[in-house]
């Protein structure tokens, strides 16, 4: 206390003064350092949810596109129409399966691996379903088929892509939280 005491007024002003302006800038880029760490989690959260939803959104498409090729199987009586439409229906299964490996690396919530599990016992069940109409139609037994698609496989179909819509609600509501987090965590930063 001494030292202070011998130095001039002047000196300690400016001694205080540059003390409050380093404490100044180490709230600064505390802030700064905060503000930076939301930016890249939101950013990465929004990657995130955008590859699982158009992951899902593939997979919803696939179960589509392949009731309505199984359903032309059925309408049709041509051979080699049903063979280019099999193949339709091989590409789509193909196409799900992708966005379905992608999909289950990116999942890690417990809530979402369940919704995953009921998605694959709906699609399993569907598929089963798709393999004997395919062979009803294949075998020109179009009435048996019309009837197996319209009482069972349909009705199949639609459960699958009800799991699958009930994913995507979930994804865009954990989104929509994750966004809430962030903004206020941004207001937190802001008031450093």
């Amino acid at each position: 206390m001494k030292f202070l005491t011998n130095v001039r007024i002047g000196s300690r002003l400016g001694m205080a003064f540059g003390v409050v302006l380093v404490l100044m800038l180490a709230i600064a880029g505390l802030g700064l350092s905060a503000m930076h760490d939301i930016e890249e989690r939101l950013e990465s959260a929004i990657d995130l949810t955008q590859v699982k939803l158009a992951s899902a959104n593939q997979m919803s498409s696939a179960v589509r596109d392949i009731a309505i090729l199984d359903s032309n199987m059925i309408l049709l009586t041509d051979l080699d129409e049903k063979n280019v439409q099999l193949k339709q229906i091989e590409e789509n299964i193909a196409r799900f399966q992708t966005a379905r490996k992608r999909l289950q690396t990116l999942v890690v919530t417990d809530d979402g691996k369940a919704m995953l599990a009921t998605i694959d016992a709906a699609v399993a069940t569907a598929t089963a379903m798709n393999e004997q109409l395919i062979k009803m139609a294949m075998a020109n037994q179009n009435g048996a088929g019309k009837d197996f698609l319209l009482e069972k496989f349909q009705p199949a179909v639609r459960v699958a892509l009800a799991e699958l819509l009930k994913f995507l609600l979930h994804e865009q509501d954990l989104a929509r939280k994750m966004a809430e987090h962030s903004k206020v965590d941004y207001q937190r930063a802001r008031m450093a």
